[in-house]
């Protein structure tokens, strides 16, 4: 099952939402994002500088795995 790091952009966050990257594990999604944000972090960017998401192919959100 791919899963997919999305960044919203309408009312619903999940299906509304442009696709930056598909992963074929849920913890290579999570990888790809903690990647974005450390980046953006070097860059000086604010942590709420960019809200992203990892879904599934029904664009359901999926738990970063070992969260609760």
């Amino acid at each position: 099952m791919p899963y997919y790091v999305v960044q919203p952009w309408g009312r619903d966050r999940y299906r509304q939402a442009t696709v930056q990257s598909i992963h074929d594990t849920v913890d290579d999604a999570y990888a790809r994002m903690d990647a974005i944000a450390e980046k953006l972090q070097r860059d000086g960017a604010p942590a709420d500088f960019l809200e992203l998401y990892v879904v599934d192919a029904e664009r359901q959100s999926v738990a970063r795995p070992g969260a609760q």
